[in-house]
């Protein structure tokens, strides 16, 4: 992979999902740390609709 064409890319972070073994991941200096290099940062979020197969 060429380092000038590579991005961060943060995938759904939710508050509510932090728990003992991802409380380390510091996903904000991630990004910062990131950023500061130029290099694109892409966020995903899922968005839960009604009646979507995620309900169980």
């Amino acid at each position: 992979m060429s380092s000038t064409r590579a991005a961060l890319i943060v995938i759904d972070m939710q508050n509510g999902f932090i728990n003992d073994q991802s409380r380390h991941v510091k996903v904000v200096e991630l990004v910062e740390r990131w950023e500061a290099t130029g290099r694109p940062v892409v966020f995903t979020r899922y968005h839960d609709y009604p009646g979507s197969r995620s309900k169980g």
